[in-house]
């Protein structure tokens, strides 16, 4: 049997999403530095915010096309679960990696969120 070439389809869309959230990561300690700055850059601040504003796009971009991806083959691989296993293990591995960034990306924004409150309230 032939792979299903949506398989591979799917395998680089968790790879783009690991290095978008790769970069959100990157932007979020960015931001820390500026926030902890006392000489904060307002422009500096607003130009970070709108790239991480670009990234997240991005992602919702890649998870709109990865869940229409799937959707068109989830039938063929819940049937041939056996012929597709690498892949999915494959997927199913950047899935936890990407679970892993995103919870780091969730404790970076919550706080980078106190810095914010803090820095706006002095």
């Amino acid at each position: 049997m032939e792979k299903n070439p949506y398989l591979t389809i799917m395998i680089q869309s968790l790879k783009k999403k690991s290095a978008v959230l790769d970069a959100v990561i990157e932007l979020n300690i960015r931001q820390k530095e500026e926030l902890e700055n006392p000489g904060l850059d307002p422009d500096d601040f607003d130009a970070c915010v709108e790239e991480k504003a670009k990234q997240i796009e991005q992602l919702e971009l890649l998870d709109t096309g990865f869940q229409e991806v799937y959707d068109k083959i989830k039938a063929d691989l819940q049937t041939n679960q056996q012929e597709y296993r690498e892949e999915i293990a494959e997927m199913q591995e950047y899935i936890r990696r990407l679970t892993d960034k995103s919870a780091t990306i969730q404790a970076q924004e919550a706080r980078n969120k106190d810095l914010m409150t803090q820095k706006f309230a002095s």
